[in-house]
């Protein structure tokens, strides 16, 4: 039925209050629509605010004023990661170009369409912000602040510079703030001591954190032993189940005794170039511990074989979880090590480790087999990565030596110059591909799981994980052949130069982070692989990024 003409519209029909209504929000810019459920909305900001991850020192300045103006927004926050180790903690400047004086020569270098003109005038615009530095995105009282108003929190991860840790360590803010913290992860931080006190300080200071259970303390530089020399008595963290070392060419140990530091530990991870300190920090390590990882960041072949820890790994009786490294075992004083652990069930090996084809045997198989092992990781098998170069490949191609993927044949030339790839396996002496064979097949027989570098095919995929589609390709020495025995779990990574082939759990191990959810020792009583938290954490939170 038609309309009258003289009718008025429908929406006009509506009541005025209703069509004043309707015209003010389609005049006000920005207006959000109300939440569809308002009873959702504190379960959304509880979750939102419950891991916070912020890259930068502009978006932790931002993050510093929104709890500032918000207080009660600080309960909500139980974990906080400051990843700054990249970000300077100062407002960028433009580059301002810096006229050449009057007096001063014009040579070659002081065209301005010259490139280094610019990086003259970079380099003087350098000297004049360190004559007359900006003021600080972030100072010690916004981040003192900020902490103060984190009452919940229980996860702390920082990777940053000296500001962190002089206000963790100030001695004002730690009795009301930390008192339920139960995990510390420092990466980068220079760990010293607030001004005026002894070098120990800090050290001390966590022993006044009651619920710290998890302690990672790294280093991306120097030379030196992350603990300095501890006074006597020596400070305790009764509540410490897992405490994470990473150096960086430390020459040697000069920490606390470990059994009068943290006489509840349970794990106990130690990560160097120069794994030589290792044998004194373990020395001082409680004989109870569950889990023992030894990782070198750097192994060299020449020190494969030096059993480094041959004389204290007996003293753990009661491991449930073993990782070795190169230098830090001789298989023949290792195997009756092992046999005397009734409780193990995870044993790792890393890259270069020497693990030959008969110390295998005896592990997987036999009389004398380790019979309570539910896991076995071999990641001793090492690979080479370099750019490709076509004569090289085919000479290489036609030794049978080198394999890449994808092929570079079909490429075009401006591809394949700078593709990147590896080449075959290197094994250590006495280690060889039907060795791995031969293990993997003992292990399926007695319901033991063996992964790692030498349960895969050989091949690459850029970073990206392998597997149905993946990309694998064989290899002409016969590594491909491992592919068909177990099952490939899964990917190679790495940079330019000596890689090692590494699955997935190596490759989470190697950024390993206590645990923030579980309880109680790494390992359980059970016939099972010990859960560990790792690097891989759920993403879910607040994240603050680059803008």
């Amino acid at each position: 039925m038609e309309r009258k003409a003289h009718a008025p519209a429908p929406l006009l029909r509506l009541p005025n209050e209703i069509l004043d209504t309707i015209f003010d929000l389609a005049h006000k810019p920005g207006v959000r629509p109300p939440l569809i459920c308002r009873r959702l909305y504190p379960i959304q900001r509880r979750a939102l605010y419950r891991r916070v991850e912020i890259v930068n020192y502009a978006r932790l300045a931002m993050f510093c004023r929104v709890i500032a103006a918000t207080p009660r927004l600080g309960g909500l926050a139980h974990e906080l990661e400051l990843l700054l180790h990249n970000s300077p903690n100062r407002e960028p400047r433009e580059a301002v170009p810096v006229p050449v004086e009057p007096g001063e020569a014009h040579e070659a270098g002081d065209d301005p369409d010259d490139e280094w003109f610019f990086a003259s005038t970079v380099e003087r615009q350098q000297v004049a912000e360190a004559a007359n530095p900006p003021p600080p995105l972030v100072d010690q009282r916004d981040l003192a602040t900020l902490f103060a108003s984190l009452g919940q929190l229980q996860t702390l991860v920082v990777e940053g510079n000296n500001l962190e840790g002089e206000v963790i360590f100030a001695t004002e803010t730690l009795p009301s703030v930390w008192n339920r913290l139960e995990v510390l992860d420092l990466s980068g931080c220079e760990l010293r001591s607030p001004a005026g006190l002894e070098p120990d300080a800090w050290l001390r200071q966590l022993a006044r954190f009651p619920r710290l259970q998890a302690l990672t303390l790294s280093e991306f530089d120097g030379d030196h032993c992350i603990f300095p020399p501890v006074r006597e008595p020596v400070p305790v963290l009764a509540s410490l189940e897992e405490l994470c070392i990473v150096c960086n060419f430390c020459r040697e140990w000069s920490g606390p005794n470990l059994r009068d530091l943290a006489p509840n530990l349970k794990l106990l991870y130690l990560e160097d170039s120069e794994p030589w300190w290792f044998r004194d920090a373990l020395r001082t390590a409680p004989h109870g511990l569950k889990s023992l990882v030894v990782a070198n960041k750097d192994p060299r072949e020449e020190a494969a074989s030096q059993g480094i820890l041959d004389d204290d790994l007996p003293l753990f009786t009661q491991l449930e979880e073993l990782e070795l490294c190169a230098a830090s075992f001789t298989p023949h004083r290792l195997l009756p090590t092992l046999r005397a652990m009734p409780n193990l069930l995870f044993l790792s090996f890393g890259t270069r480790t020497l693990v030959t084809d008969d110390f295998l045997h005896a592990i997987v198989s036999g009389p004398h087999r380790l019979t309570e092992l539910v896991e076995l990781e071999l990641s001793h098998v090492s690979c080479r990565r370099d750019t490709f170069n076509p004569l090289r490949f085919q000479r290489a191609h036609e030794r049978g030596v080198a394999f890449r993927l994808p092929s570079p044949i079909g490429l075009d030339p401006d591809e394949y110059l700078g593709y990147i790839g590896w080449f075959a396996p290197w094994y250590q002496p006495g280690c060889s591909t039907a060795g791995i064979v031969a293990a993997m097949r003992a292990g399926r027989e007695q319901g033991l799981s063996v992964v790692g570098s030498g349960d895969q095919r050989a091949g690459v995929g850029h970073g990206v994980p392998g597997g149905a589609g993946g990309g694998h390709c064989a290899a002409r020495d016969g590594v491909d052949g491992l592919g068909g025995v177990g099952p490939t779990s899964g990917w190679l990574r790495g940079g330019h130069g000596a890689d090692a082939l590494q699955c997935p759990t190596a490759a989470r191990r190697r950024a390993w982070r206590p645990r923030a959810t579980q309880r109680g020792p790494t390992a359980s009583s059970s016939k099972a692989r010990p859960s560990r938290q790792l690097a891989g954490r759920s993403r879910s939170g607040l994240f603050c990024g680059f803008s």
